[in-house]
């Protein structure tokens, strides 16, 4: 299981897992409500919205 935020210092989580052959279950935590139906193409087990 992966806890992965999708704005990192030098990319986006997306890219990390666009790197794995096999996606393990991954729970999206952001303050970014706007990659939620991008989260979930990449079956993104639950999204977690973080406060500002």
């Amino acid at each position: 299981m992966i806890f992965l935020d999708i704005l990192l210092n030098d990319g986006y989580g997306f890219d990390i897992l666009d790197s794995l052959e096999n996606h393990p279950r991954i729970i999206f935590t952001t303050t970014y409500n706007e990659y939620a139906i991008k989260g979930f193409k990449y079956n993104g087990f639950d999204y977690l919205l973080k406060p500002n």
